[in-house]
């Protein structure tokens, strides 16, 4: 009885009926579409995530190794550094390295200051594997059979004797304390290379015993550039010539 006073009611307003139902299809059927956009969207960003992880597999990992030469008595004469990539295959490798004396005068009558003597042949011999995997390049500075390490802390300790003078000497004259740090030194490496996509990177490095760190493309490339600088040969330094240098900054 009720079904047949409902089927009268709809005979009598077919025009509602179908308005009712035109509005209930178009309701299902955007439910369904902003349903079928979510799935698309979530889709979409794992199909992201996946081809994200699949290119990370493929870019290339550099990775440092030092390591040293040692005479019968175990003093470290030679250092060796070579570059390895971990990583995807890559192209257009180069790489290029420079050393610095880095030397801090502590002068308490004026700003302290950071003195750094670039060298452009610490690291005088490189030998290329060939590969653009695994181990890449080795740079060794033993250009002789005493060593780069040998002939500089030769130097170094020649210049801490020298320098203990000009210290008390420049004490003396400003009434203040003056001190001259022991020179250290600190290698950086710039690496240019692309990975398979043709991505090109463009990196900097300080290394040290300790390992490699990036460091910032702005001090990269103030390490590298040219401008301003004039560069020493390794057999060229010694112990006056640091001093000289040290002078003639402060006097600047």
């Amino acid at each position: 009885m009720e079904f047949r006073r409902i089927c009268e009611w709809c005979n009598t307003n077919k025009e509602l009926v179908t308005s009712i139902i035109t509005l209930l299809l178009t309701v299902v059927t955007i439910v369904i579409m902003i349903n079928t956009n979510n799935i698309m969207k979530t889709t979409n960003k794992i199909m992201e995530r996946q081809i994200e992880v699949e290119k990370a597999d493929k870019i290339p990992i550099i990775n440092f190794e030092k390591s040293y030469r040692e005479d019968q008595n175990g003093f470290a004469t030679g250092e060796l550094i070579t570059i390895h990539n971990e990583g995807g295959i890559m192209k257009d490798f180069n790489s290029e390295n420079i050393t610095y004396i880095e030397i801090e005068v502590l002068d308490y009558s004026r700003e302290n200051e950071k003195i750094k003597i670039p060298i452009d042949d610490y690291y005088s011999v490189a030998f290329t594997t060939g590969a653009m995997q695994k181990k890449i390049i080795t740079y060794d500075n033993r250009s002789d059979e005493y060593g780069n390490n040998l002939r500089l802390l030769n130097v170094i300790n020649e210049f801490i004797k020298k320098v203990e003078q000009y210290s008390e000497q420049k004490s003396k004259e400003t009434g203040r304390v003056f001190e001259v740090s022991v020179p250290e030194l600190k290698t950086f490496f710039y690496l240019t290379y692309k990975d398979i996509y043709n991505q090109k990177y463009d990196v900097y490095y300080e290394v040290d015993g300790s390992g490699a760190k990036i460091i910032n493309k702005t001090t990269g490339v103030k390490l590298f550039s040219n401008e301003g600088k004039s560069y020493n040969k390794l057999a060229d330094i010694n112990e006056n010539m640091l001093i000289e240098i040290i002078k003639k900054k402060l006097d600047d």
